[in-house]
């Protein structure tokens, strides 16, 4: 189905994360958020899509997981930590890094939902916001950008920086 299309089924989501413990981070937040549980599959190794290291999770092993699982969103936090570049800042190598994943997940039907960190300095606008090069917002279809909101330091926004495949949404406030 396409977005718009109406209600559709609930999907598996494939949660591969460099930062945060299953146990102790990640459980607890999907049990506050009422996820389904048996529809949230996390990586038994870290992921580091292009290498081939013992004890990481590679393209072939993420094709796997896809597969065993049936994910149809796959998680990954934070994108840098999971690519295997050398120079993040290098256009050509990010989107080198990227191919296999897009061309993995394209076959299968698969979303990638890629959580970048912003860069320290506040400048710019919402696509050359995360760190490393503009490549990784290039290849996305949509970028949204999580930030304080400038009248009140309580409160959040999450506003659309990039979007190719619908109408630009508004800014949302929490």
């Amino acid at each position: 189905a396409l977005p718009g299309d109406g209600p559709s089924e609930p999907i598996s989501t494939l949660l591969g994360s460099a930062e945060d413990g299953a146990a102790d981070t990640l459980a607890p937040r999907a049990i506050a958020a009422g996820a389904d549980r048996s529809r949230l599959h996390g990586l038994d190794a870290p992921l580091s899509v292009g290498s081939s290291e013992a004890g990481l999770v590679g393209i072939a092993e993420l094709a796997r997981a896809l597969d065993a699982t049936g994910a149809k969103l796959l998680v990954l936090d934070p994108l840098a930590a999971i690519l295997d570049v050398r120079d993040a800042h290098r256009d050509s190598e990010v989107r080198r890094a990227l191919a296999p994943l897009q061309a993995l997940c394209g076959e299968r039907g698969v979303t990638i939902l890629a959580i970048r960190h912003l860069r320290k300095s506040p400048t710019g606008d919402g696509i050359t916001a995360g760190g490393g090069s503009i490549a990784f917002s290039a290849a996305a279809r949509a970028v949204l950008v999580a930030g304080v909101d400038r009248e009140d330091d309580t409160a959040r926004v999450l506003a659309v920086a990039k979007c190719n495949l619908a109408a630009r949404a508004p800014s949302l406030l929490y």
